[in-house]
């Protein structure tokens, strides 16, 4: 068996017999040199291989064959080692040098200039990309076809540079341009190969890719599966391809609404990629992140947590970091923490996937839009929607920059634009963000998608905030309709839509609906997240209210219990989502005239405001005149008199009397 420690002795044995600059050292420092690279040490790799082309250079001249082979290379290592100015350079100087040399044959040529364009890409100089992509499908058109061997040598590099111009295009949003690049590969690649061949499976899977950016989505999953199918029955369920055709069906899945049937997908990827590829392969990181990212759709936020926390060590041990894989991941992780409640543990993961992002692929690449909108969400969430506005815009425009203005997956940013605006009271502007949403999504999915009742449900959040609850209600109805009749329906989002129609009800004054729509909510909730999760609260609060305005307040005590336990055990003991809570339940012990709970029960309100707001805050005058209304509908006219007094004199030592 083959190990590092016999390899390296054979070198030294090489190296003691033949003097230095030999050619006879050039198999030993080859297969050491590969062992290193097959183990993702380029570390040691980049010494040999640079050792090995100073050794072909000096003994054939730099327009070998070999010479040249062996530069394409040591620019390979240098690029997995995140010396990228260096590899672009070596490369650069090649192509500027030796692009028409004779001495080199077309097809060699074509190979380091099409590893130039694929640099140049990843660095998204999209322009000199396309020119050097072009310069590199004249040169190989000149190829005498009566040569056959070296006709088949460039057709490799051929469809190298089309599949290259194609994807150049598509970063352009040329469309059009990339699908007649594809169609041109596929097209020779049915001719000339099986069905099953890896390299006519590559051209569908590229189409397919290109189809659904186009919004073409029936056609992509149908082209993806046919891709899948083919490699399988030819070369079985282990294999590279069929991994990415199903972690593509996946992905295309989970961003169509179906959660559900993208875990599975992702779970077959994890566990093909598990049998292919050494632990700690980037490939497996990366199938991991996607599962992970599917249970986070399906609420399941200690199960992702656990794959992200897993994958982010793996990369972290790695030398070099991938860090493009790890902001990745980290972008993954801040949207579970952001799910569980861990606002700061949050911020501090998008924020450090967000720099390096843009430290590594500057700071207009699509790859930042995700996390653009973790930082929109995050905010949000912390009550600051003009900081939540920047990143989502930003987020948009990048967006709108890579896939178009009239792309489906705009809808996402449109959508949480959209809540960020309600939660700022531009009601205007939120409702052009969600009518755009949901002019996108019906023309590219249908009328009857779950994605465009995702943004229905949305709307009826904006008319609940336009105070238009009967409307709200109706887009409810709608969109509980869709869900319904769905291949998938995703529990979280139907008690999304059960929030809103419990909601209006509520606001409708038909309490009994309310609070029967809220238990249909809390026990979706329930079923995904368990029975201690955050997101139960809202939930809790307003079932709470319908009850109290029907007169059950035991119902209403316990339930205002839960939200307070939750509260405490998930957020702490006196944060803001706590408040309302202890509000209630204060105001249900002064209905029961159990004054000393009631007094417990305020003062901790009171407490919890000054805490969160501050001591002279207005929030405080305000929970202490309710609280004495409350009182004085009791009859309790000395106590309420004594909390009146209290917001008086806050109120009067925050007054300024300007003369």
């Amino acid at each position: 068996m083959t190990t590092e420690q016999s390899l390296t002795n054979e070198l030294i044995a090489a190296r003691a017999e033949f003097p230095a600059g030999d050619l006879r050292l050039r198999e030993p420092l080859r297969r050491l040199a590969a062992f290193y690279c097959d183990q993702r040490q380029p570390h040691r790799a980049g010494p040999l291989v640079r050792e090995l082309w100073e050794l072909h250079r000096n003994a054939s001249g730099e327009a070998d064959r070999l010479t040249v082979n062996t530069m394409s290379w040591l620019a390979s290592i240098m690029i997995s080692s995140g010396k990228v100015d260096r590899a672009e350079k070596l490369l650069a100087d090649f192509v500027a040098r030796f692009h028409k040399d004779a001495r080199l044959a077309p097809e060699e040529r074509a190979a380091v200039m099409n590893q130039l364009v694929e640099l140049y890409y990843q660095q998204s100089r999209f322009a000199d990309a396309i020119r050097i992509c072009r310069r590199c499908l004249k040169l190989l058109k000149r190829i005498d076809a009566k040569e056959t061997v070296r006709v088949e040598a460039a057709a490799a590099q051929l469809k190298r540079a089309r599949n290259n111009l194609g994807a150049l295009y598509v970063s352009r949003g040329d469309y059009q341009k990339a699908e007649r690049c594809f169609v041109r590969n596929l097209r020779e690649a049915r001719q000339k190969m099986a069905p099953g061949d890896p390299a006519y499976v590559a051209q569908l899977s590229n189409l397919a890719a290109l189809l659904r950016l186009q919004g073409k989505i029936a056609q992509s999953e149908s082209m993806t599966i046919r891709a899948i199918r083919q490699c399988q029955r030819t070369h079985g369920w282990n294999h590279p391809l069929v991994a990415q055709g199903l972690a593509n069906l996946g992905a295309y899945r989970l961003q169509g609404g179906r959660p559900k049937s993208s875990e599975v997908l992702f779970r077959k990827v994890l566990l093909i990629r598990r049998r292919l590829h050494p632990k700690g392969h980037p490939q497996v990181s990366r199938a991991r992140r996607q599962l992970a990212e599917a249970q986070l759709a399906l609420g399941k936020h200690a199960e992702a947590e656990r794959l992200l926390e897993r994958t982010r060590a793996s990369l972290e041990r790695q030398t070099p970091v991938d860090e493009v894989q790890l902001a990745q991941t980290l972008c993954s992780l801040g949207f579970v923490y952001l799910g569980a409640g861990r606002l700061a543990n949050s911020e501090r993961t998008l924020e450090q996937a967000l720099q390096i992002q843009e430290r590594c692929l500057g700071s207009e690449n699509s790859q930042l839009i995700q996390t653009l909108n973790g930082l929109g969400c995050l905010n949000a969430a912390r009550n600051n929607p003009a900081i939540a506005k920047i990143h989502h815009r930003r987020a948009l425009v990048l967006s709108e920059k890579h896939l178009g203005m009239n792309h489906a997956e705009l809808a996402k940013t449109l959508i949480w634009l959209g809540e960020v605006a309600i939660a700022a009271g531009d009601l205007e502007e939120a409702k052009q963000a969600l009518d755009r949403a949901r002019t996108l999504r019906e023309f590219s999915l249908g009328s009857s998608h779950p994605l465009v009742a995702e943004v229905l449900t949305r709307s009826g959040l904006l008319a609940l905030a336009q105070g238009k609850p009967a409307r709200a209600l109706s887009l409810g109805a709608r969109a509980t309709g869709i869900y319904q009749k769905a291949k998938e329906c995703p529990p979280l989002a139907l008690a999304d839509v059960y929030a809103v129609a419990g909601e209006a009800s509520f606001r409708l004054h038909r309490f009994r609906g309310a609070e029967t729509i809220s238990n249909d909510e809390l026990k979706l909730r329930e079923q995904v997240v368990g029975p201690d999760h955050v997101s139960l609260l809202p939930g809790l609060r307003r079932l709470a209210k319908a009850s109290l305005e029907r007169g059950l307040y035991q119902e209403a005590e316990q339930a205002l219990r839960r939200g307070m336990t939750i509260a405490e055990k998930s957020l702490g003991v006196l944060h803001e989502e706590g408040i309302p809570f202890a509000e209630q339940l204060g105001c249900v012990s002064v209905a029961k005239r159990d004054f000393e709970e009631a007094n417990r029960w305020m003062e901790r309100t009171v407490k919890m405001c000054q805490r969160c707001y501050g001591n002279q805050s207005e929030e405080v005058a305000v929970k202490l005149l309710t609280f004495s209304n409350c009182l004085r509908e009791a009859q309790k006219t000395a106590e309420a008199d004594d909390y009146e007094r209290r917001a008086i004199e806050l109120r009067n030592r925050n007054c300024h009397v300007l003369l």
